[in-house]
């Protein structure tokens, strides 16, 4: 849990080369983000694109981006 007065822990966004990167996977997608694709971690080497939509709103970035392999 964070503090109070720290307000909510929203994200991190690194940008370079003109790509925004979403570092953390426990981000909230808001409705700024409908129609933007951004490159996510998900937890090793990789970055995933992803263009959220608006049925997305609301979920955490982490639901959309796997961990593992799937087969």
């Amino acid at each position: 849990m964070r503090s109070f007065w720290k307000g909510p822990n929203l994200f991190k966004i690194s940008s370079t080369k003109n790509e925004l990167k979403i570092i953390s996977r426990n981000t909230t997608v808001f409705p700024s983000f409908v129609g933007k694709t951004f490159l996510v971690k998900n937890g090793k080497n990789s970055l995933k694109k992803i263009t959220f939509s608006s049925e997305m709103v609301g979920f955490k970035v982490g639901v959309f981006v796997f961990t593992k392999k799937i087969y």
